[in-house]
């Protein structure tokens, strides 16, 4: 009976030992802390100005530049259900050394863990497929290929990284970016005193071309050649229509009348330059394309977005004066035929425009 008694002593004097040596968060200084997380699906973008900027239109001429006019205040614009929506959610936890600790799973905005002091690194991924359980470094997740395909309306790819020093028990928040860019836009018919005001004009739809389908979660992978696109110079049906290709409209738009555009067009992000040759496919910007009829005949109306930012809200106010040109990639050559205007903003929470941005 001692004998026994002296071995569970024994055993009880060395299991802190053990689960130490087996425990993923082993510590040094005998000091755990209790973090809550708090995702956040919203972060400050770092595009280009601070007001309403004049948007490039489709040209290869230099003195055609769309026309600036007195911009008014932002209609309201709805947030389209789905944008904010947390399905899934992959927590990764490094050490100060970026030594893979933990990895938590669920569907919630918050999550509560208990870590060792020290610097941390906390990698977040909402809505993704499966990343590695057990991953190297917090690189080989952020380096990992992201697809467009992968996103829907009801589901959007974000991730979010901060590097916090924990020493004592806290709350954090971990800002969400979502990978796609956020495109909406207003259309007005201004044809003035020519002839054509008396046509029937008739919006079918708007859509995007030259879509990159494809990056890293680091957003470091943008595509060449002979990667991955979408809508390469026009129209092609394929499986990301429903992010990149609105529904038809075939709303007609009477003279000096406006149409604000209810579907919003999620491209993931483009840096590419511009390249006008329509027979061979190279990489390019994406444009944001307004099919419509006047009369009879079908016109399309390219705009040319600058560079195509990860979660970032783009709201063009497009007026449309003339005739427009044959193919989505076709230079514009008319002076006036569009004017526009483009808003870039934060994509806030419930996706409306900063007004201060």
């Amino acid at each position: 009976m001692k004998q026994i008694k002296t071995y569970l002593m024994i055993v009880a004097s060395l299991l802190p030992i053990l689960w130490a040596c087996n425990d993923p968060l082993h510590y040094t200084d005998g000091k755990m802390h209790r973090v809550t997380i708090y995702l956040k699906n919203t972060s400050t973008v770092f595009p280009t100005s601070n007001a309403l900027q004049p948007a490039p239109c489709l040209t290869t001429h230099s003195e055609l530049r769309t026309q600036n006019f007195p911009a008014t205040r932002s209609p309201h614009l709805a947030p389209q259900e789905g944008e904010n929506r947390i399905n899934s959610v992959q927590l990764y936890i490094f050490n100060s050394e970026g030594k893979y600790i933990q990895r938590l799973t669920g569907n919630s905005s918050e999550y509560e863990v208990t870590i060792p002091g020290g610097r941390c690194t906390l990698c977040c991924f909402v809505n993704t497929p499966e990343l590695p359980a057990r991953p190297s470094s917090a690189e080989e997740l952020l380096l990992s290929e992201s697809y467009l395909w992968n996103n829907n309306r009801e589901s959007f790819q974000m991730t979010g990284t901060t590097i916090v020093d924990v020493d004592s028990d806290m709350e954090l928040e971990i800002p969400l970016r979502r990978i796609v860019a956020k495109v909406q836009c207003i259309i007005r018919r201004d044809f003035s005193n020519s002839h054509l005001a008396t046509m029937p004009f008739i919006i079918q739809r708007i859509y995007l071309t030259n879509v990159a389908g494809k990056n890293n979660y680091a957003l470091t992978a943008m595509q060449g050649d002979e990667g991955l696109w979408y809508n390469k110079m026009e129209y092609l049906e394929s499986s990301c229509d429903n992010l990149i290709c609105g529904s038809f409209i075939k709303k007609p738009l009477a003279e000096n009348d406006s149409l604000l555009i209810g579907e919003s067009l999620y491209p993931y992000p483009n840096s590419s330059k511009d390249c006008f040759d329509r027979t061979t496919w190279s990489t390019r910007k994406t444009r944001l394309v307004i099919e419509a009829t006047l009369g009879e005949t079908l016109w399309y109306y390219p705009i040319t977005m600058d560079k195509t930012t990860a979660n970032t809200h783009y709201l063009y106010d497009i007026t449309i004066t003339r005739e427009g040109v044959s193919h989505p990639e076709e230079p514009v050559t008319e002076p006036g035929t569009i004017k526009t205007i483009i808003k870039i903003g934060e994509w806030n929470e419930g996706g409306e425009i900063d007004e201060q941005v």
